[in-house]
């Protein structure tokens, strides 16, 4: 067995370690199946970002609303913005907060008449992909790609909807969880805008310069925290469909399946390898995926009914502690425990 370790690419701080030298199997390395959703929830988040990025570009460079050029007349501008170029710098930056905060409210955590997000759509498909693979994972080529029985005479547990008590509270408390993410990318971003702005003004920069280092900030934050939300949510939305089709097909326990990278050969999360092939039961294994940010693990179900014994209750503590060990494998247990933020540290005591 080759035991290269390597950092992991996700940004988690992981290593990753070579385990096998063999053909590619594109289930492992995608668990989830979820890389077109998730795409395409990513792209539709930076498109947003994208949107500001523009009015940014507008409103300081177009409008120049701050009057940084004097002498230059914009015609352009609403009365409210003439305004703006008779304040202070500390009066011209609230505003601008003020401004950003509606092009926020408008493109970013704007919500439909019925009060769901905009993302709602990506998260529903995940985890209405999560339940299939769920009754799949159980009944084989039985199910159809579109989630029915092929065998009318088996019983129609197939039916899951979206509209039932629980399913809605689960997928409100990802939008939720969701929401609250980006709304911390959103002030976070709304911070360093206004510091932009600020030290912009006190140096008397050009107006182009200003909207530029805006843009690099919007860029970053976009790319980076915006992105990772968006790809992380689709996967735990999926996880959470998954475990509701095995709670109403009365599988007893699952297991993870752990990512796979790569790059030539396969490699695996050092943060998911502990936990490859642990066992839990529904109930303990929610919340637990995604592991740590664009994690692609996916649970498999253990179809036999029967009562985990204390070895394997042992098994399973030690491999949650295991990989809580991996997110500071040089540091002692307590210590990894206490700084995780992992759920799966609730698990052992």
């Amino acid at each position: 067995m080759i035991t290269n370790h390597h950092k992991h690419s996700c940004g988690c701080g992981a290593l990753t370690t070579n385990v096998h030298q063999k053909p590619r199997n594109p289930l492992r390395v995608d668990p989830t199946r979820t890389l077109g959703l998730r795409n395409a929830f990513a792209i539709d988040m930076r498109k947003r970002f994208n949107i500001i990025k523009k009015e940014v570009t507008q409103l300081i460079v177009v409008d120049d609303a701050f009057g940084l050029e004097p002498g230059v007349e914009r015609l352009s501008l609403n009365v409210e913005r003439q305004a703006w170029r008779f304040q202070t710098d500390s009066q011209k930056v609230v505003s601008f907060r003020r401004w950003l905060q509606e092009q926020v409210d408008a493109g970013i955590l704007v919500t439909d008449p019925s009060g769901k997000p905009w993302f709602s759509k990506y998260v529903e498909s995940a985890y209405k992909q999560g339940i299939l693979r769920g009754y799949r994972d159980v009944y084989g080529d039985a199910v159809d790609a579109a989630g029915n029985i092929k065998d009318p005479t088996q019983e129609p547990l197939f039916r899951i909807s979206l509209a039932g008590a629980e399913e809605t509270k689960r997928l409100e408390s990802i939008y939720t969880r969701t929401f609250s993410d980006l709304k911390g990318v959103t002030d976070t971003m709304a911070q360093k805008l206004s510091r932009v702005l600020s030290l912009g003004l006190a140096d008397g920069s050009n107006p182009n310069v200003i909207a530029r280092r805006m843009r690099k900030e919007i860029t970053t934050l976009s790319k980076n925290r915006a992105t990772l939300i968006a790809r992380t949510e689709i996967v735990a939305a999926h996880a959470d469909g998954q475990l509701d089709a095995y709670a109403t097909l009365k599988v007893d326990r699952v297991h993870v399946v752990a990512e796979w990278l790569t790059a030539g050969d396969e490699r695996v999360c050092d943060l998911c390898a502990a936990l490859e092939g642990t066992e839990m039961t529904i109930e303990e294994a929610r919340g637990l995926i995604p592991r740590h940010p664009r994690c692609r693990c996916a649970w498999t179900p253990v179809t036999k009914r029967r009562i985990q014994t204390k070895p394997e209750q042992a098994k399973t503590r030690e491999s949650i502690l295991d990989s809580i060990q991996q997110e500071k494998p040089k540091k002692p247990l307590k210590e990894a425990k206490a700084g995780s933020t992992w759920l799966g540290k609730e698990r052992v005591r």
